[in-house]
Formats: structure tokens, C-alpha cells, sequence
């Protein structure tokens, strides 16, 4: 897969701290964890998200940045497998994270 410039939206935001992942009511401690560790290692996710219509879905995602956004959300950035463009997915909708072992090179 070719190289993917970041988005301006993203090169806008900043790193999350730690008492801001802290105080979010969803995801849990747990679900933070497994995406930073994904984050770190290289792996593939599966999360269970609920858009802001409320239709949920299984998304299988590269994981690649925690930041909050310009409008204060924290967010998972992150390129779908199904897709090569970049995913912005609010913390706050996640629900049930899974490390699906599945190893991937970055291209950012």
C-alpha cells in the first residue's frame, strides 16, 4: 500500500493525555490498552462503533494515532482494511475492542 499523507485535520490535533483518557466513559480502561498496544505493535483492531446515527458496526482498522480533535473528542486515527483512506473514530463510541493479531506495516 502506498504512502498516506495525513490529513490537515489530524496535523491539527494534539497527543491525548493520559487523565483525559482517564475520565472518558467509554471506552473502558481495558479497550484503551488493547489500542495502545496495537498502536505500538503494529496490529489490526476490531471495534464494535456506534456512528453518531446510532447504527452500530464491526470495524477492522490499522490503528495509528490517539488525539483529541479540534472540537475537544478524543479520537483513534487509523486507515480501515477495507478502505485506504483515514478513519477518525471517536473514543467516546467505542465499544468492545479486539486485537485480531494480524500484523501490518505502517504507511504514514
Amino acid at each position: 500500500m502506498p504512502a498516506l499523507p495525513l490529513p490537515s485535520e489530524l496535523k491539527d490535533s494534539r497527543p491525548a493525555a493520559a487523565d483525559e483518557l482517564r475520565t472518558l466513559a467509554a471506552p473502558g480502561a481495558d479497550a484503551i490498552q488493547i489500542l495502545e498496544r496495537c498502536i505500538a505493535s503494529h496490529h489490526v483492531v476490531e471495534i464494535d462503533y456506534t456512528n453518531a446515527a446510532g447504527h452500530k458496526s464491526a470495524i477492522r482498522i490499522r490503528p495509528a494515532f490517539i488525539r483529541v480533535n479540534n472540537t475537544k473528542h478524543v479520537v483513534l486515527w487509523g486507515i480501515a482494511t477495507d478502505r485506504s483512506n483515514w478513519e477518525q473514530l471517536w473514543l467516546e463510541r467505542i465499544g468492545d475492542v479486539h486485537d485480531t493479531g494480524e500484523e501490518f506495516t505502517p504507511t504514514w
